[in-house]
């Protein structure tokens, strides 16, 4: 495919991550937009701030005003259309996979799905339960190394998520210390199905 000067290569790793290859070009992430504090999604959130960056786009925690609630948005942003068609569809199915898969799931170690909601401009929003205790690899940048207890709690409440997907025949495929979300009372969740 031609575009600018030189020819670029679409690519998607194993992980989700999408990127334009060639002269003068960028990653994809640099062409979704990031929305701002109290910018309105879906018509009925409203963005309090970035909390983190899935493999599709930005994730943002938000008020759900209908509900007055906060939850987590994950965004899959239309703009990945600009650059390839195939490369949407694909990040599309692999977006409704995962609120399918974390809809059919009920369990307190495991993220909790909400909905899934588009906008007018054809991006994806999955809504999710907001964990305020952050992930574990910001847990673990910030204070270093858990305690003993703390580390089997976590990895405790991981494998309880892990044993309950297992009874459902879904495989995980992307544990780590990101997709690990710790709760105010010290519990762990795990989220981020997008591969599985």
């Amino acid at each position: 495919m031609a575009w600018g000067t030189g020819s670029a290569i679409l690519w998607a790793s194993f992980e989700g991550v999408a990127g334009v290859v060639g002269p003068g070009f960028v990653s994809w992430r640099k062409l979704l937009t990031v929305s701002s504090p109290n910018t309105m999604l879906a018509g009925r959130y409203r963005i309090t701030s970035v909390i983190g960056e899935g493999g599709f786009g930005p994730v943002y925690r938000a008020k759900d005003l209908a509900l007055d609630r906060d939850v987590a948005l994950k965004t899959l942003s239309h703009s990945v259309a600009d650059v390839s068609p195939a490369l949407w569809e694909l990040y599309r199915q692999r977006f409704e996979r995962e609120a399918t898969l974390l809809r059919s799931v009920t369990h307190p170690n495991i993220v909790s799905v909400y909905g899934f909601e588009s906008d007018a401009d054809g991006s994806l929003y999955l809504v999710m339960e907001y964990v305020p205790g952050g992930s574990l690899s910001s847990t673990l940048a910030e204070d270093g190394p858990l305690s003993v207890d703390r580390a089997i709690a976590i990895a405790s409440d991981v494998c309880n998520a892990l044993e309950v997907l297992d009874a459902l025949g879904i495989v995980h495929r992307d544990i780590k210390p990101s997709n690990i979300l710790l709760t105010a009372e010290g519990g762990a969740k795990l989220t981020d199905l997008g591969i599985a």
